[in-house]
């Protein structure tokens, strides 16, 4: 459906807003040793036909991100993004998981603090890779399921966390997450 010139589109996520459909994409270009990435965004009113990418302006100082789920929030008028990225000098076997949110989809505000990262230990020793992001309004909760490897076998592994983010709602009336 879609495709990039000598480009490794990684780790599409989609949201839906109104009647528009969002794709969200990593642009990797020489793909797991890259040390940049492209974030992009295109949107569909039919979720097969995609518009050219849009680059968004986001960034995880002295990381490159590798993938990323995307979501957008309309209870808090944003849109909210789990990023997995390496250290610049490293590969995407070193990923830990980075938060970052949106008021309007295009600007993105990162946070330097590693949200979830290996523990050096136990089934999630070695990395914390791709997950997948809700955001419970009732309980103002960010549920994450996400997908880790360990040192002893190099098993891979799923688990699960919750937590608030303090990061407040959109103060523009009718922001872009509805």
């Amino acid at each position: 459906m879609i495709s990039g010139l000598n480009a490794i589109l990684n780790s599409p996520s989609v949201g839906k807003v109104g009647n528009k459909f969002i794709l969200w994409t990593v642009d990797t270009g020489s793909g797991c040793t890259t040390q940049t990435g492209t974030v992009n965004q295109r949107t569909s009113s039919d979720g097969v036909n995609w518009s050219a990418p849009q680059t968004l302006n986001i960034n995880q100082p002295g990381y490159v991100i590798w993938h990323l789920n995307t979501i957008p929030v309309p209870a808090r008028k944003q849109f909210m993004s789990l990023l997995a990225a390496y250290p610049i000098g490293s590969n995407c076997g070193h990923t830990s998981l980075f938060f970052a949110n949106s008021y309007d989809g295009i600007n993105w505000q990162t946070y330097p603090q590693i949200l979830l990262g290996p523990s050096h230990k136990g089934w999630d020793s070695i990395e914390i890779y791709r997950s997948s992001l809700i955001y419970d309004p009732v309980h103002e909760l960010v549920r994450v399921w996400y997908s880790a490897q360990n040192a002893a076998d190099l098993a891979w592994h799923v688990g699960y966390t919750q937590g608030p983010f303090p990061v407040p709602s959109s103060s523009t009336p009718g922001g872009n997450a509805n």
